[in-house]
């Protein structure tokens, strides 16, 4: 819904603010709210951007499409052990 420039302008002026306040410009885009199409992704590499997240789940990286990369959702009150129970799909008992 938004036109190629407004969306390479958003993009660069995102880069700017980040750099300006980080000194550095991070090349990995997150999608806001997920959204993205073939035109905004074709802006972002123009830009620089090697890699894009999603918010689809997955576990897999494909190293040929890194900007439709998948993330795995973690909530801050889970343990270190959840995350790797849904990266291997290995349930660990618990243990007496």
């Amino acid at each position: 819904k938004y036109s190629s420039e407004f969306i390479k302008q958003n993009l660069t002026e995102s880069l700017k603010e980040l750099d300006s306040h980080l000194g550095a410009v991070p090349r990995i885009l997150v999608y806001p709210y997920g959204h993205f199409t073939p035109e905004y992704i074709n802006i972002a590499q123009s830009l620089g951007f090697s890699m894009g997240l999603t918010t689809a789940f997955g576990k897999y990286v494909d190293p040929n499409d890194l900007m439709h990369t998948p993330r795995v959702r973690v909530h801050g009150t889970e343990p270190l052990s959840r995350f790797v129970e849904i990266l291997t799909g290995n349930k660990k008992t618990a243990t007496k």
